[in-house]
């Protein structure tokens, strides 16, 4: 008779308290992190995480970001940790919403939907689109996913008084698109070079953001509505400088650097990170890569402020990019050559074990912080986790007890590898709090020569056996 193990699935508020040898667990991505921590703690001996990184094929979902750009599983990981479902107080959620980097944020958003907007109603009616959708029928483009996307640009061009059609067959002529997996995509992309010849960089409200069509200020209706998302946009990255500029302590972004940048520099990351809505908990200065032209040029602008290293600095990058080529285009390389610089300028012993560490496969994301976990011995003191025994699995008959299980013996969980001398015992003295009254000595307590009467015997402070006089307390 063959023996099935059998499984049963549950909920993860369900799952709670429920305790198996292995736990095989789906996520969706919209998880929090106190979910994720229930989920992954269910098993003894494993548990397993998956994760859904395709669409459901619902057709109206092929045009959302996260359809066009899947996250990778690392980025739906690093989604769940930083997302939590701690209920705050109102005091508390009125203050977000009334922080003006969360207002920025969605007043940008705003703005650029209303641009769009704006161009697809000074088209001239629905001529122009079904113009523009038969063109990309005999150019193979009408059935890509990012049509829509290419087609709302080509408006925008056109509301700037630029042709849409030569925009379009320009685009299209610059280089092949036979291998690319969404041509419409390739060609919203080759867009931005006509867009950056076409606009005015005085009227943008921000370097990167696009500025007023022309056609769109002959409307006066239009012109009023986006002259107030203009303003908003402008006055709401002011009021973030003012804040970056006042604000005394450093961002965790900021506290990352090896040198603090100037104040300024501060300024304007501070309102790009809150126009695109960048966490706190993402330590690149600027986020992830942007790839819409205008936008890595304003991108790579501000990281350059930032990229004057020292020459130990630059030395240890190009020593990463020597032993891991994958590394190159790792935003956080440069954050573990700051690190290798400052433990070994020189690069007398770390060299050694960087090579090691990149002898083994990387992973396919984060390969800079990878190497850098696998040289953590080198850079910070660790700590040794001692293993727990290892038992056999249950038994996975259920009709039959599983065996005892012996008690291990008792052994410290935690070691540190630089060991206290053995003369220098750690200090008892503890550090009170200005508004606590002063711990009574050993030598107050019972059973000492300098114990207190009771309190309906206690008058005066009764001498000590060594002549001194204990310490008076509040009756």
């Amino acid at each position: 008779m063959r023996l099935r193990n059998l499984g049963y699935a549950t909920t993860i508020h369900g799952a709670q308290g429920i305790t198996a040898d292995t736990c095989h667990g789906l996520l969706t991505g919209h998880e929090s992190r106190q979910q994720l921590y229930t989920m992954l703690s269910r098993g003894r001996h494993a548990n397993h995480a998956y994760l859904q990184v395709t669409g459901d094929g619902d057709p109206h979902n092929r045009l959302r970001p996260e359809t066009i750009t899947p996250a990778t599983p690392t980025e739906q990981l690093e989604a769940i940790l930083a997302r939590s479902d701690i209920p705050t107080s109102a005091t508390t959620q009125l203050a977000e919403l009334r922080d003006p980097r969360t207002l920025l944020g969605a007043a940008v958003a705003c703005y650029q939907d209303a641009i769009v907007t704006a161009a697809e109603h000074v088209a001239g009616g629905a001529d122009l689109v079904a113009l523009l959708d038969k063109t990309a029928e005999t150019l193979d483009l009408a059935d890509a996913d990012a049509w829509p996307v290419a087609r709302s640009h080509l408006l925008v061009l056109n509301a700037q008084g630029i042709s849409p059609i030569s925009a379009l067959q320009y685009a299209v002529n610059s280089e092949e698109l036979d291998d690319s997996r969404d041509p419409a995509a390739v060609v919203d992309r080759r867009l931005d070079v006509v867009s950056l010849r076409a606009e005015n960089e005085e009227r943008r409200p921000l370097p990167w953001l696009p500025a007023v069509p022309d056609k769109v200020l002959a409307e006066p209706e239009w012109r009023r509505y986006l002259a107030a998302r203009w303003a908003l946009v402008t006055e709401l990255a002011e009021r973030v400088q003012q804040d970056a500029a006042t604000d005394q302590t450093a961002s965790r972004w900021a506290a990352a650097l090896i040198a603090r940048p100037a104040p300024d520099t501060i300024a304007q990351i501070e309102v790009w990170r809150a126009a695109h809505g960048i966490s706190d908990d993402d330590l690149r200065p600027t986020g992830r890569p942007e790839h819409h032209l205008v936008e890595a040029r304003a991108q790579h602008r501000l990281d350059n402020l930032i990229a004057g290293e020292s020459e130990p600095v630059l030395a240890w990058l190009n020593r990463i990019h020597q032993v891991a080529p994958g590394t190159i285009e790792d935003p956080a390389t440069i954050r573990l050559a700051r690190e290798c610089a400052a433990i070994d300028p020189q690069g007398n012993q770390l060299p050694r074990h960087l090579t090691e560490a990149a002898r083994r496969p990387l992973p396919d994301d984060h390969k800079a912080d990878a190497l850098r976990y696998r040289l953590e011995p080198w850079l910070n003191d660790i700590w040794e986790t001692i293993s727990p025994p290892q038992h056999t699995l249950t038994d996975p008959r259920r009709h039959e007890p599983a065996p005892p299980r012996p008690r291990p013996p008792p052994q410290p969980r935690h070691r540190h590898l630089s060991t206290r001398p053995a003369d220098n015992p750690p200090s008892t003295n503890r550090k009170e709090a200005p508004w606590q009254s002063p711990r009574p000595s050993a030598s107050h307590r019972s059973g000492s020569p300098c114990a207190r009467p009771p309190r309906s015997t206690r008058s005066a402070p009764t001498p000590c056996a060594d002549g001194s006089a204990p310490a008076t307390f509040p009756p």
